[in-house]
């Protein structure tokens, strides 16, 4: 104890000096600051969502705009993004209406979509990639430092190419300009855009999908980061307990920031070019947090990484879903999905890794003979699994080649034909709509920020199994509240049959009122905690009345 002592607070100052030295030598990549002073006014009452396509990163954007669409008659919602996400829209404005019996459907849809140029956010990251997204898969921490690297530069910092990015900022400005609104609604990964609305002048608020611990090294103290929070995709345990994981993080959050000094760099050379046209500012991603700006996170209290300060601009909404969204079709007494029908059989496990992750055929052989394990062991319960398949899952040389529907039918071949596995290419139900179904005992997932809540909001436990970046904090998360299980650590971001479904027979014990306390029983119970913590608030609803009252303002 008096050797580990002195180590202990040799990290300590290291950290605090490391952090003093991050705060003082990152670089600008864009003269542009926050604007707070000569603000464009805009329409009183006109709200503009600008925001990414994909579903993990718009789920929360997208139900804000529905409940907005829904209770708030006074507001004038617009939705700017990719064509992809158009359909959608379209959908949740046309249920909104339904439930709206003042609208008049001749006055045109209930939010307006406008579109942005350019290549996608998706085409920016899967579709680049070399294997879809098997190219964004890396591991945790120090063996995955130089893989997570490469995602930050193509993935989470400014991926769009010099034509996208001038592209999408012009598009997203003439979005701006011919909505005039009182206030933007901010994605921060659509940089391009984010940059833009700066530019306009725009009055704006942040919605972020992800828990306010995500958002850590921005609101707490910067020296923080390196002694009590595990930085971005550690995968270092929360609490730090140990010499040894205050060292590897230190270590690892140096070689991070190393990272991501060397990729604000790259950006602040393409600044010329994309000046030269017309391009103001590009996105500059250690400026991007601005105090006076409302910041609106998807989180339920006390389902986060303990917080040394909670600054005033900051919202707890809770889970920002679209939960439920299915009763309000027509009259609310529409047609029970057949998925649903299903669940309500019996004990339902569902396993959905997310729209983005991409399964290949030896991780579906993985989690095939995991689910027939779990089938051997727990008799009363179902799987339905929802697959998404690489465009290479199978090579040339398989017999599986060209026949998605067969290497299917060949997963858990005598579970299927029995009726205790499903498997969907796509779910016509929300996900948190189906986990709401009292016989959904346990999910798993990728640990994407909307899996997380959605299961939260429903007291669901959780099975994560995290690919890249901030997906491993969720896992990390869930084992600090004593929520789920992150399985398979020393072999992550890849399982294997015996770790995996050891953990699904875990979570799945102890849910028969005889049956002896389990580590299972604790953590449905914990979970159940903090459903009822969630179910104190709408979360869609809440950020949705506080943007209604920024725009009116």
């Amino acid at each position: 104890m008096t050797r580990r002592t002195p180590v202990a607070a040799v990290v300590a100052l290291l950290a605090v000096l490391l952090g003093f030295w991050w705060t003082q030598s990152l670089p600008s990549s864009s003269p542009s600051t926050p604007v707070t002073k000569d603000r464009v006014a805009g329409k009183n009452n006109t709200i503009l969502f600008l925001t990414t396509e994909t579903h993990g990163t718009s789920n929360a954007h997208v139900a804000t705009a529905f409940a907005l669409a829904q209770r708030h008659p006074g507001a004038d919602v617009h939705y700017a993004s990719f064509p992809a996400l158009a359909p959608r829209i379209a959908r949740v404005a046309a249920i909104a209406a339904s439930s709206r019996p003042d609208h008049d459907i001749s006055s045109g849809p209930l939010i307006k979509f406008h579109t942005l140029a350019g290549a996608s956010y998706r085409d920016v990251t899967v579709n680049a990639m070399q294997g879809g997204s098997a190219g964004l898969v890396h591991a945790p921490g120090l063996r995955g430092a130089a893989g997570f690297c490469t995602v930050l530069s193509s993935y989470a910092l400014d991926s769009w190419p010099d034509d996208d990015h001038v592209a999408q900022y012009h598009s997203a400005r003439a979005a701006i300009d011919a909505v005039d609104p009182s206030l933007v609604v901010a994605d921060m990964l659509l940089g391009p855009s984010f940059a833009a609305l700066r530019d306009a002048r725009r009055k704006y608020v942040v919605l972020s999908p992800n828990s306010v611990s995500g958002s850590s090294p921005n609101v707490q103290p910067p020296h923080a980061a390196f002694w009590k929070y595990p930085f971005l995709a550690s995968g270092i345990a929360y609490p730090m307990k140990t010499p040894r994981q205050l060292l590897t993080n230190l270590v690892y959050t140096f070689k991070m920031i190393r990272c991501v000094i060397q990729c604000t760099g790259r950006t602040a050379q393409r600044a010329p070019a994309l000046q030269a046209r017309g391009v103001e500012s590009v996105p500059d991603f250690t400026n991007s947090y601005d105090p006076a700006v409302p910041w609106i996170a998807q989180t339920v209290p006390g389902a986060h990484f303990d917080l040394l300060r909670l600054p005033d601009n900051v919202i707890l909404a809770g889970t920002v879903n679209l939960d439920g969204v299915e009763d309000w079709v027509g009259d609310g007494a529409g047609r029970v999905s057949p998925v649903v029908e299903w669940v309500r059989r019996g004990p339902t496990m569902l396993i959905n890794m997310g729209s983005m992750y991409e399964f290949v055929e030896p991780q579906l052989r993985v989690m095939a003979g995991a689910i027939e394990a779990v089938l051997r062991e727990v008799s009363d319960v179902q799987v339905l699994w929802k697959v998404k398949l690489s465009k290479n899952v199978v090579g040339p040389e398989s017999e599986f080649y060209g026949n998605d529907a067969a290497l299917l039918a060949s997963l858990c071949e005598g579970a299927q034909k029995d009726g205790r596995v499903k498997i969907e290419r796509w779910l016509d139900v929300e996900p948190p709509t189906l986990l709401r179904e009292e016989q959904l005992v346990a999910y798993v997932h990728h640990g994407g920020a909307g899996g997380y809540n959605d299961a939260l909001g429903a007291g669901v436990p959780q099975v994560v199994l995290p690919q890249w970046a901030d997906l491993y904090d969720y896992a990390t998360l869930v084992e600090y509240l004593g929520i789920g299980i992150w399985p398979c650590q020393d072999t992550s971001p890849y399982w294997e049959v015996g770790c995996l479904s050891s953990a699904m027979i875990e979570l799945l014990s102890g849910r028969g009122a005889g049956e002896a306390d389990s580590s299972g029983r604790r953590r449905r119970a914990k979970a159940a905690k903090f459903e009822e913590e969630a179910k104190k608030q709408v979360g869609r609803d809440v950020a949705a009345r506080e943007i209604a009252r920024l725009a009116s303002t």
